[in-house]
């Protein structure tokens, strides 16, 4: 879960146009992050 995390927050970065700021991994953490949940709810 702190990768999703970390790749929204690379993906915040990139639309606000900070250095270092992937603006594609935004959505991929996000899906990241949907998976992980959905797997831990009933």
């Amino acid at each position: 879960m702190p990768h999703s995390l970390f790749l929204m927050l690379m993906g915040q970065n990139g639309r606000r146009g900070l250095p270092g700021g992937k603006p594609t991994w935004g959505p991929a953490g996000r899906a990241a992050l949907d998976r992980v949940l959905s797997e831990h709810l009933p």
